[in-house]
């Protein structure tokens, strides 16, 4: 116990500390990997035991050019392919969280996770996105309470609102801009 300036006896409380299950845990793991990357987090689901193959920068050991340009074909072939299916499991991860009555627990989790995102990577447009849209279903979900949030959660819309500049898009590597893709997963 601690004595005021009064003399009068003050108790002092420590913070509750939440405990969550295994399973929400888990479910918060793969949220978060799925929306620091998509790509990797898809990578990882489709060969639980290999590492997310990168893309070589070594030169091809192929005997002609017909078997490099073949190569790199493929390898941007499966480096699309694992953006889109990290596209869709994103997509569906957005729809759970914007429906599943038994995440309010999650709420406090998701809320730092999102305002630690969006000042880590203010200059990652894409990344910043998602977090909007991770924002924005934890909002329409009925069974959360978000408004407990509010101070932690609008400081960080308001600076993605806000901001002179939040970064370059990714589509000058792509052919398709990601944007549209980012706030057709935002809407839903």
């Amino acid at each position: 116990m601690l004595r005021s300036a009064a003399g009068n006896a003050a108790q002092v409380q420590l913070p509750v500390r939440h405990l969550l299950s295994k399973e929400l845990q888990v479910y918060f793991d793969k949220i978060v990997s799925l929306v620091e990357s998509p790509e990797e987090a898809a990578a990882q689901l489709s060969s639980p035991g290999a590492a997310v193959a990168a893309p070589s920068k070594v030169a091809f050991k192929a005997s002609n050019d017909a078997e490099q340009h073949k190569q790199q074909e493929d390898q941007q072939r499966q480096q699309e392919r694992q953006r889109q299916q990290g596209q869709e499991l994103l997509k569906a991860a957005l729809a759970s969280l914007s429906s599943d009555p038994g995440l309010h627990p999650l709420a406090p989790y998701f809320t730092a996770f999102m305002a630690n995102g969006v000042m880590q990577h203010i200059g990652d447009l894409p990344r910043l996105l998602r977090l909007l849209a991770l924002a924005r279903v934890l909002l329409l979900n009925p069974a959360i309470h978000m408004e407990h949030y509010l101070q932690q959660l609008m400081p960080a819309v308001m600076t993605c609102l806000l901001t002179k500049s939040l970064g370059v898009c990714c589509c000058r590597q792509r052919r398709a801009c990601c944007v549209p893709l980012c706030l057709r997963t935002a809407s839903t």
